[in-house]
């Protein structure tokens, strides 16, 4: 199981913006598939969710009806990973930025550009962020 993390979210009914909720916590089973999230304090309904992860694109969940509860399955659809300068592009800024920190020139603090989670910067991130290369965000 994986740490849970911090996701963004823009809750619509058609073109109206219901919500914009950010630090919202996303939380993974023990597949290591994040599919839930804090309660969402939405009245029942029908709605779109526009999410984005740290280091994710924006991915559109459409037509997603909630409960009394708030709770969200996410597991549609994969939250791309790489975009570490944030504008919703995995483009040579993102590249640039992770080879800033890859092996040793990782901070020892910690840095985006560890896509996968395992404490290092290294060919597994850089093989991430090339396959969603050139790829936007919803």
């Amino acid at each position: 199981r994986r740490s849970d993390q911090l996701i963004s979210i823009i809750v619509r009914q058609g073109a109206n913006t219901v919500k914009n909720l950010t630090g919202v916590r996303f939380s993974s089973d023990n597949q290591g598939l994040y599919s839930t999230v804090d309660p969402l304090d939405l009245n029942p309904g029908t709605y779109d969710f526009y999410v984005s992860g740290p280091v994710h694109l924006t991915r559109k969940f459409a037509n997603l009806t909630v409960g009394d509860n708030s709770s969200l399955n996410l597991t549609a659809a994969p939250l791309l990973t790489g975009d570490l300068v944030k504008n919703n592009l995995i483009d040579i800024s993102d590249y640039n930025r992770l080879v800033e920190h890859f092996g040793p020139r990782m901070p020892q603090t910690g840095s985006p550009a560890d896509l996968d989670l395992n404490q290092d910067v290294d060919i597994f991130d850089f093989a991430y962020l090339v396959g969603n290369f050139e790829i936007m965000g919803e």
